[in-house]
């Protein structure tokens, strides 16, 4: 009987390449057996990693890095093993506090943001934009860790006045009239990792072909994402995807038919740049993502030497296999 690899996600657009390589038979013509399976959220796609459930699996991009310094838990050496989407982070506001803080007011009481949890870079985002906002705004600020899943609902019920969110949840919130979108992660890091597609380095270490042929499929699922007129059609697929997050009539209408739109919330690029966008550092988002987490300091030369490992695709070419101009 032919193996079987169980990949998860939670059903985000960042998740689209990994759909449609399962969709398209992309995974099947590298010879490979996968079940997709959708979960609740980051934490359920963690343990069922940890127990050997998921041979894979597509988590926000500073996840791995976390779990392989053990951020706060006992580490989990993963391998990154491709990307899957670039930018695709925002911050929403609901109406009342995206007023005041446009008119700098002095907030009336204690904000609380919604962050993704655990181990993504909504902390990040968060810090970005509250150092651009007066200083009674972030003196009155917290960062409430929320599951994925139920994010949207405490802003509506009141419980937080904002969230840090993977797309499409700000468009959803949006189209429900909970709030308005003043932030997105592409004005403070353009072309930043949002997702991985990551394993735990045993599994890369142990079916090394394996792990190399799902890296094969998705890039080929990547390269195809990239290309606005395939839009349409990898939407089709996005929307018969069961989310755990939203259903597909939560999806506004302009996300689903409107490629340009698509485009405006994240990036599926064919390939990376090995110096880094605009010349700048591979690594840099990652690291700043990480020390943005909770839990303990670690060392600037301890978090890089990790990051080389955890995300090789990152690490620049030798000079004589630079790409030519």
């Amino acid at each position: 009987m032919k193996k079987i690899y169980r990949i998860g996600c939670v059903g985000l657009l960042c998740d689209i390449p990994l759909l449609l390589a399962s969709a398209k038979g992309m995974f099947a013509e590298e010879g490979l057996a996968v079940d997709l399976t959708i979960e609740l959220g980051w934490a359920s796609l963690e343990a069922k990693l940890i127990s050997r459930q998921l041979t894979a699996a597509n988590l926000p991009a500073v996840m791995p890095l976390a779990l392989s310094l053990g951020k706060g838990k006992v580490p989990l050496p993963v391998r990154a093993l491709a990307p899957t989407a670039y930018e695709g982070d925002a911050l929403l506001l609901n109406a009342e506090l995206a007023a005041a803080v446009k008119q700098a007011q002095r907030p009336s009481e204690p904000i609380r943001i919604g962050v993704e949890a655990p181990y993504t870079q909504a902390n990040l985002l968060l810090r970005s934009w509250l150092k651009r906002t007066s200083p009674s705004i972030q003196a009155s600020t917290t960062a409430v860790p929320l599951a994925i899943s139920q994010i949207a609902d405490f802003l509506g019920e009141g419980y937080i006045q904002g969230f840090c969110s993977s797309a499409p949840l700000s468009q959803i919130a949006e189209r429900a009239r909970l709030g308005v979108t003043v932030a997105q992660s592409r004005d403070y890091f353009p072309l930043h990792l949002q997702s991985v597609v990551a394993a735990t380095e045993t599994f890369c270490l142990r079916e090394e072909k394996a792990a190399q042929a799902i890296t094969n499929a998705l890039e080929r699922a990547r390269a195809f994402c990239a290309e606005p007129i395939n839009h349409g059609e990898i939407m089709k697929v996005f929307s018969a995807c069961k989310s755990s997050v939203f259903s597909p009539s939560e999806l506004p209408r302009a996300v689903l038919e409107n490629a340009a739109q698509l485009r405006a919330l994240l990036g599926f690029e064919a390939s990376e740049s090995k110096t880094g966008p605009s010349g700048k550092d591979p690594f840099e988002v990652v690291t700043k993502a990480l020390r943005a987490l909770p839990g303990p300091d670690l060392s600037e030369q301890e978090i890089r030497k990790e990051a080389r490992r955890v995300y090789p695709f990152l690490n620049p070419l030798p000079v004589g296999e630079q790409p030519q101009p």
